[in-house]
This record gives C-alpha cells, structure tokens and sequence, in this order.
C-alpha cells in the first residue's frame, strides 16, 4: 500500500511512526513543511516542502528570540530559539529574512483569553446542571 504522511520532519515522533509504516512494507511518502536533518535515515521517500519558515507561515509572522549572532556586518546569521522550543531552531536565519525587532512585550497577557474561557465554561456548564 501507498500512504502518504504530513508530518513535521524534526519531531522523532513522526520519524518513529514513518519507520513502523515502512518495515510493514509500505511505500511511504513522508511529507514535512520542516527541514530532514538526515533524510538518508528513513526508508521512506521524503519530500521537503520548506518555505522561508522563519519569516512566515500562512501569513503569520513568527517570532523567535535571537540565540546566536555569527558572519560579518553584511552577511550575519543568526541562529534563534522560540521560547516554547527545547533546542535552537534548525535552520538559521539570514538579515534579508528579518522583518522588525520587538520593543516591548506584554507578559502573562495570554492569560487573559484563558481565563475567560474557563469563566465562559463554568457559566454554561452551571446552567447545563440545573
């Protein structure tokens, strides 16, 4: 059987499953908007499909810290780390791809949408058990 997996390609999750589906015998696609670090080290045919990831992604700016400032004045790259990331990001960023600096942050304001939520949730779920 053919199949066909979209899947991050730096996730050992997806590479695990990747693997279970080709010892089966499969002919398995393996589909990544992420980079293969070793793509010699499935069995399985992949196919990197990687816009310039660190810039946008379906029109969403992404913003990662600066981890690592290394070229000269007119080539620097910089390698970066999201906060929500155990390791720094594969792929390193080059001075074209940067957009803007962040001036401030708001921290904790992220809390605001959850809180309400979870309000919202308990004020209907109150009037279900009536």
């Amino acid at each position: 059987m053919k199949l066909l997996i979209l899947a991050a390609a730096d996730s050992i999750h997806s590479h695990r499953w990747v693997e279970f589906f080709a010892r089966q015998g499969h002919e398995v696609h393996w589909v990544s908007f992420t980079k293969f670090n070793r793509p010699d080290s499935t069995s399985a045919y992949t196919h990197e499909i990687a816009p310039d990831r660190h810039t946008t992604f379906n029109n969403i700016d992404i913003i990662h810290r600066v981890y690592n400032i290394s070229g000269d004045d007119e080539n620097k790259v910089f390698n970066t780390k999201g906060d929500a990331n155990g390791d720094v990001d594969i792929d390193p960023v080059v001075s074209r791809q940067i957009k803007g600096k962040v001036l401030f942050t708001l921290p904790k304001i992220g809390w605001i949408p959850i809180v309400i939520k979870a309000f919202v949730a308990n004020l209907y779920g109150m009037f279900l058990n009536r």
